[in-house]
């Protein structure tokens, strides 16, 4: 079932008929396709919930096991990130890094605007004010006021992408102090945001969730009838 200039799929689990921006995908590739972008079959909604069960219900597991990808992890980057930067530092060097940006400067220009593009929302003051009223001007993620944020860092809370590839608009858009914006940088929402156990909150998550698949639709129906 499709409606004309809309992606639209059945959740296997809640079978509610969403569009596609609800379901979380991956990029896959096969002889008889080629490259294409594969969908879940179950919508993030269910899927965090489902999720959420599963650590609850396997909890002395679920803390081993993050445990071990966690060690892992921190000994990938920093081994990655060392050979980074020597690599950096040996082009700068060399001069290649300046050779290159003279000889490419309509490349260096797109890869600066396609770097810049998706760090800022494309919303107004009146969208982003009923965003941080929704939250009750606190962090998303971990709940520290706008107030707080002021006085400790003389800094409103930021435009925060739930998902660093989607959109600029309000759809993707919750406010969150630097700490929380720093930290999840790329990470997926879940992949992130249980890390800090200390600022995880179940009623946090859903409610983002809510805001970012349906609540945010209330504000702009109304702007509309303005």
């Amino acid at each position: 079932m499709r409606k004309v200039g809309r992606k639209i799929k059945i959740c296997k689990t809640c079978k509610e008929l969403k569009d596609y921006n609800m379901f979380y995908s991956q990029t896959k590739k096969s002889k008889k396709r080629g490259k294409y972008i594969y969908y879940y079959p179950e919508c993030k909604e269910c899927s965090i919930r489902r999720s959420l069960k599963w650590q609850s219900d396997n909890h002395e597991y679920y803390l081993q096991q993050k445990h071990i990808y966690n060690t892992n992890q921190t000994k990938v980057s920093e081994s990655w990130r060392k050979r980074e930067r020597e690599h950096s530092k040996e082009q700068r060097i060399n001069g290649y890094q300046s050779e290159w940006r003279k000889v490419n400067p309509e490349k260096l220009k797109e890869y600066n605007r396609q770097r810049y593009s998706n760090k800022k929302h494309e919303i107004t003051f009146s969208e982003w004010d009923s965003c941080k009223k929704y939250f009750n001007y606190m962090c998303a993620y971990c709940g520290i006021t706008e107030e707080e944020h002021r006085l400790t860092l003389n800094q409103q809370l930021h435009r925060e992408h739930v998902d660093c590839n989607g959109s600029n608009d309000l759809s993707n858009c919750v406010p969150a102090c630097q700490s929380c914006n720093s930290s999840k940088h790329k990470f997926e929402l879940i992949e992130w945001y249980d890390e800090d156990n200390t600022n995880f909150r179940e009623d946090r998550l859903l409610k983002l969730i809510k805001w970012v698949t349906e609540d945010y639709k209330n504000f702009l129906e109304k702007a509309n009838q303005i």
